[in-house]
């Protein structure tokens, strides 16, 4: 019985990190090819990995989501939003949303069981660790892409002023890379050794690089008044935490 629970726990906990390397993933054979291919991609392995929770939780309840204020704020969210989108204009596409954007009430409950997926399989640091730098191999893999479009390697949609990366927005594409960076710099400040400290700055610094060449003023601005928030985020707050 535990050889079988314990191969539930790796399989739930592979499809999870597949889903990092979502973003390299274009469907050039399908409508809007940076849209519906990963966004299917995505629903499928939450649906896959949802059955060996299941399985997971019919072992052990530990592996149930323990109770937690953000656990019920994201259960009243479902709620709300859910009664919005049934009292809505238009309840269908609230709900299907369209191939345009894949979006919906859909979406939002495949994301929500993607949350509650990783705080039930992801119990040890070490397994966070490999879960947030799959998303950091995935973001350097886009930002190379984008360089190589600056470079005139690759044709981005919005021309050679605007690269895109393999996110096919240049504001997605920054927005994206916003998240990168914070890991990158999350990590760059934890790290004891210098030779680490350096490699997560550079990473940030090639982060920092790639959103310059996307010319997406919001995720730039947004950029700027967190690096004057934050000193005073942690001095209200932080501070009394350490």
């Amino acid at each position: 019985m535990k050889n079988i629970e314990k191969f539930f726990l790796r399989t739930t906990q592979i499809l999870i990190f597949v889903i990092p390397f979502l973003s390299l993933y274009i469907s050039r054979t399908m409508f809007f090819p940076y849209i519906t291919g990963r966004n299917f991609a995505f629903r499928i392995l939450v649906e896959i990995a949802l059955v060996f929770w299941g399985g997971l939780i019919a072992f052990d309840r530990k592996y149930l989501p323990k109770l937690s204020p953000i656990v019920i704020a994201i259960c009243v969210f479902l709620v709300v939003v859910g009664a919005a989108d049934l009292l809505g204009a238009d309840p269908y596409n609230s709900f299907w949303s369209r191939y345009e954007r894949m979006e919906g009430y859909l979406m939002i409950l495949h994301l929500a069981a993607y949350f509650f997926l990783l705080i039930s399989v992801f119990r040890t640091k070490k397994e966070w660790t490999l879960f947030f730098h799959a998303f950091l191999i995935a973001g350097v893999s886009s930002g190379i892409y984008g360089l190589l479009q600056k470079a005139g390697k690759f044709q981005s949609i919005q021309g050679a002023d605007r690269i895109d990366g393999t996110i096919g927005n240049p504001t997605y594409l920054a927005a994206y890379l916003l998240f990168m960076l914070g890991i990158a710099l999350f990590y760059m400040v934890r790290m004891r050794s210098w030779g680490a400290r350096i490699a997560y700055g550079a990473l940030g610094v090639f982060f920092l690089v790639v959103i310059y060449f996307t010319a997406s003023r919001g995720p730039i601005l947004a950029l700027l008044l967190s690096v004057a928030l934050f000193p005073l985020v942690y001095l209200f707050i932080g501070r009394k935490r350490d």
